[in-house]
């Protein structure tokens, strides 16, 4: 009885790992995220230290045209190893490379992009 047991909470505990690591390291993201995510640690000093948050998809209608972008916060390491904190970004996904802007020097089209979500 307790062999089954044990046998069970083993497999219970390979799953919530399996789930851990799925979430981790992003392969649940949709793509556009993904390599909005691949760009900004590209360009980073520190690309594995590289953290985001409150990343969402948002599908803006500008001049009569649906603009697919990805908003969120980013922080990264500096040249001394320590962390900057949360910078909020945008990235407008009009190809495969997404343009990706600042948000704390663009505050009018951050809120413009980022106010409605998909």
């Amino acid at each position: 009885m307790n062999y089954a047991i044990t046998k069970i909470l083993a497999v219970f505990a390979l799953l919530l790992l399996g789930c851990l690591a799925y979430v981790q390291y992003g392969y649940h993201l949709d793509g556009d995220i993904r390599a909005t995510m691949n760009k900004i640690r590209h360009n980073a000093k520190d690309p594995d230290s590289i953290q985001f948050r409150s990343l969402r998809k948002v599908k803006a209608r500008i001049a009569e045209a649906d603009i697919k972008t990805i908003c969120g916060e980013y922080n990264g390491k500096n040249s001394f190893g320590a962390y900057v904190g949360f910078t909020p970004f945008y990235a407008l996904v009009l190809t495969d490379n997404p343009i990706i802007y600042d948000a704390e020097h663009d505050v009018q089209n951050y809120h413009l992009y980022c106010s409605t979500s998909l």
